[in-house]
Formats: structure tokens, C-alpha cells, sequence
């Protein structure tokens, strides 16, 4: 099944009482039981379970070809689920050029708890694995980063890395149209719905030479990045033959950049500004 097809089925049964095609917005908090103890189809209430949440998990989940989706109120809290899953005297590797909420997470908050936060100089996979010792349990990366655009190579941490240490990788730049780090050996991906899959934006081109680039959907980006090449100099989005990941780009995802569907990413000169911090 091909990506457009899974976008709009996966997870998107046509609801059985009325046969609507369109999952609708359950907006109830409790379900009625058919005994106590005996929910229907395991919904009592929606802080567990909600029909248009569970939709949208099986949605995400087909489209990230995963086995399984959880969605949650925000990114940071989809991280933080995963920071859950180490104990005290646990670490994590990640890089210095990852999301500031990230970085807070770890230093602010799970030190507190005891888990060891490492974040490296380097986007570089052999780099990141030699940073590894017996105590790290969680390989954090994103690919690209937030904000340089650096560019990781998922499959060969995914088949480096020491079993019982778990690869994580925040795709918010690279959303399913565009990568799929489980294809590439990840067991976890993170992403921000609000920025990579939800939202519409023209292509802009500003009088300083910032470039605002969308990809809507996987056929527009070629025609993006064709507007783009003509501006290249001003421009280091991966994909681009001027980015100097440009070959691991190509090679690990479809499109260059992923920030898709709805948010710019000015580039002026080789200084990275963001438009819409994250």
C-alpha cells in the first residue's frame, strides 16, 4: 500500500453505526459499561482510550510502518514517555544540536532522578557510538537537527549499537512522507504532528533571501526544492547538492528536509534562523 493511500485508510474504518468514511470527534470523557468491570472494547474512559485518539494512533503507526502508535498532548511529553522507560544510574547519548526541550528534559528534570544525560559535539555515527559504555541504554538523535540541519546516520547506529540500548530518533524534521527511521532500524520515533503533518504553507521567497520552504506532500517537495536550487547559495537544507550531508540525506530519506506541511525555515548566508521556534 503506497503512502497516499495509507494516509487516508489506515486506521480510518468507516464507523459502524452510520458508515461514515470520516472518524468522528468523540468528545465524550466516560463510556458505558456492559458490567461492572466489562468496558466495551477496552473504552471506559478517555484519559485510557478514545476512538478518535486510537484512529489516529493506528494512522501514525501505518504511515511510520511501526507496529504500534501512541499520541500524546505534546512532543515533549511523547519524550518524556521515553525518558520513562530508563531507571537511575541509566544514560542517555544525544547530540548538542537537538530540540531545547530535550535538553531541558534531561538536564533539568531526570538528572534530578539519576539519569545520566551525554550530549555530544558531533552528528557523526561512529562518533556517537564510540561515546557509548555499558551503563547507556537510550541513543537519542534527530535527522535532520533543530537547528543546523545536521544530517545522522540511522542504520548504522541502528546496526552498531549494543543490544539493550535503544534508538530513538525525533523525525519532526523528516515526518513518514519523507523518512522512516523504523525502516532504517530504529525502535522509536518521535515526532511533532503540529509541524510535520498538519499544516500548509506556500513557498516564500523574502528581499533579505530567506527562503521559506513547505513540503505539503512528498510530489510537491521536488518542485520546492527545484525553486530552492535556483537560490541555493542562500539555502542549507539537506537535499540540497550545497548541504554537506547532502549524500547521507539522499541515501536515509526520500526529500531533503522534512519540516513539512506547515513551517518555514529561513537559511540566510549559512546563518540558521528560525522562524517558528520550536
Amino acid at each position: 500500500m503506497k503512502f497516499a493511500t495509507k494516509a487516508i485508510h489506515v486506521g480510518q474504518e468507516p464507523e459502524r453505526r452510520t458508515g461514515a468514511v470520516v472518524v468522528p470527534v468523540y468528545m465524550t470523557s466516560t463510556y458505558k459499561q456492559d458490567a461492572i468491570g466489562q468496558p466495551r472494547e477496552g473504552y471506559e474512559y478517555s484519559r485510557s482510550a478514545n476512538p478518535s485518539r486510537v484512529s489516529l494512533e493506528a494512522t501514525i503507526a501505518g504511515l511510520e510502518n511501526a507496529k504500534h502508535g501512541l499520541c500524546f498532548a505534546s512532543g515533549s511529553a511523547a519524550t518524556a514517555a521515553v525518558l520513562n522507560l530508563l531507571k537511575p544510574g541509566d544514560e542517555v547519548i544525544t547530540t548538542i544540536d537537538v530540540y531545547g526541550g530535550t535538553y531541558r528534559l534531561v538536564k533539568q528534570v531526570y538528572e534530578k532522578y539519576g539519569i545520566v544525560g551525554r550530549f555530544l559535539n558531533s552528528s557523526d555515527a561512529d562518533e556517537i557510538l564510540g561515546a557509548v559504555s555499558e551503563k547507556t541504554r537510550l541513543i537519542w538523535i534527530e535527522t535532520p537537527t533543530n537547528p543546523m540541519l545536521n544530517v545522522i546516520d540511522i542504520e548504522s547506529i541502528a546496526k552498531t549499537k549494543p543490544a539493550g540500548c535503544l534508538l530513538a530518533v525525533d523525525n519532526t524534521f523528516a515526518p513518514p512522507a519523507l523518512q522512516t527511521p523504523h525502516d532504517l532500524g530504529a525502535e522509536l520515533v518521535d515526532g511533532v504532528l503540529l509541524r510535520a503533518e498538519a499544516g500548509v504553507l506556500d513557498i516564500g521567497l523574502y528581499d533579505d533571501g530567506t527562503v521559506a520552504i513547505p513540503h505539503v506532500v512528498l510530489v510537491e517537495t521536488d518542485a520546492a526544492l527545484q525553486v530552492v536550487r535556483v537560490h541555493h547559495s542562500a539555502v542549507l537544507e539537506p537535499g540540497l547538492h550545497v548541504h554537506a550531508d547532502d549524500v547521507l540525506a539522499e541515501g536515509q530519506a526520500r526529500a531533503g528536509d522534512g519540516r513539512a506541511d506547515g513551517q518555514t525555515f529561513p537559511v540566510v548566508l549559512g546563518d540558521v534562523r528560525r522562524a517558528d521556534p520550536r
